[in-house]
């Protein structure tokens, strides 16, 4: 399977199980959950992300994530792209 195809499976299966509003989500793509950077390394049977975290030491291997669950998408210029936080009572977008 090529990259290009494991992104368009993977968008595929993000906005099944979760509306076409992840049609931005990307492989590789940088996150922080709850207050954690890590990069999007897949996608889990579960429906949520696996995220490989920058701290290793702390967040070894891949983690599973909830897509909705107190995250935030930035693109690759570093620049918020979406939040969901349930203490601002659900979903923000930028």
């Amino acid at each position: 399977m090529t990259k290009q195809e494991k992104q368009e499976k993977f968008v595929s299966d993000m906005t099944r199980w979760h509306g076409k509003e992840f049609n931005f989500i990307k492989l590789g793509m940088m996150v922080k959950v709850n207050g954690h950077i890590g990069t999007i390394a897949g996608f889990a049977p579960s429906g949520n992300l696996y995220i490989v975290f920058a701290n290793r030491l702390r967040f070894p291997g891949k983690r599973i994530c909830h897509p909705k669950w107190e995250i935030k998408y930035f693109d690759n210029d570093y620049k918020l792209i979406k939040r969901y936080s349930e203490k601002s009572n659900g979903i923000k977008s930028k």
